[in-house]
């Protein structure tokens, strides 16, 4: 995109305030991983920030880049009985990715993953043996992932069409 994504502005927020709006109205704590504690790692880099610093019993972890989220599905996600599993991830046409919860026990298996330099979403999910949360067809939408100006520019005016709908 050529910037930083999180920054990107999308009506009145950044991409990272939609999605820190939808996180907060879960009332659960809410941090921002800004720097990974192992550079260059991807998504597993911030896995592993996140354990390293929170010290919840599990972690929710989101990507900026998908401000359509709301809370009903990030709850969803929170209740999908994570308690017996190391990991929830969202699936949709077969890949796991974001949203997507682990639990902080979970802790040697990322470490482990990034040692290897297995980097990989895919291989986390089957690494922790995660559940799975599908989407239904009316919650795909949440999880259009933002990564071109044409997506961006795609999901401005989804959010255009929407609020025309809502006024009428």
């Amino acid at each position: 995109m050529g910037s930083d994504k999180a920054r990107l502005r999308l009506g009145r927020w950044t991409l990272l305030g939609h999605v820190r709006r939808a996180a907060e109205a879960t009332g659960k704590r809410v941090s921002v991983i800004r720097k990974d504690v192992v550079p260059r790692s991807g998504p597993l880099g911030g896995i592993y920030t996140g354990l390293v610093k929170c010290r919840a019993e599990a972690v929710l972890f989101l990507s900026c880049d998908m401000p359509l989220l709301t809370s009903a599905l990030l709850l969803k996600v929170i209740a999908l009985g994570w308690q017996d599993r190391p990991a929830v991830f969202t699936k949709v046409r077969g890949k796991s990715g974001f949203p997507f919860i682990i639990r902080r026990d979970s802790f040697p298996l990322i470490r482990s993953a990034v040692d290897e330099a297995d980097l990989s979403l895919q291989s986390l999910a089957r690494r922790l043996r995660a559940r799975y949360f599908v989407p239904d067809a009316a919650e795909l939408g949440q999880l259009a992932n933002i990564n071109t100006p044409d997506e961006l520019e795609a999901v401005r005016r989804r959010i255009v069409e929407a609020s025309g709908r809502k006024r009428k």
